[in-house]
């Protein structure tokens, strides 16, 4: 998750800490883990206009999506929380907060 907390960016993978993104460019950052001190790049696609539309993390593409709210079932979001894992891959959490 990419968040914005008093002009700054900030990235949160799992269940790891908030870390910082290092600005190398407008649309190019740096994260920096704090356990491997591996760096991880994080990029933005810009469109010529309007929101972006791709997030590049360590090189791989991902497609911004859109959820129509409107049509959600916020009751049933609880049982959608808890840690998921493709055998080989990272693990991602998914949590309802509010």
């Amino acid at each position: 998750m990419i968040s914005v907390e008093y002009d700054h960016l900030y990235l949160k993978l799992n269940d790891g800490p908030q870390l910082p993104l290092v600005a190398l460019r407008d649309d190019l950052y740096v994260v920096q883990s704090p356990l491997s001190k591996s760096r991880l790049s994080v990029g933005f696609l810009p469109p010529e206009q309007g929101r972006v539309h791709y997030l590049v993390l360590g090189g791989r593409a991902f497609t911004r999506i859109e959820v129509e709210t409107a049509s959600l079932d916020p009751s049933k979001w609880t049982c959608y929380a808890g840690s998921y894992r493709r055998p080989g891959s990272q693990t991602y959490r998914v949590e309802v907060r509010g």
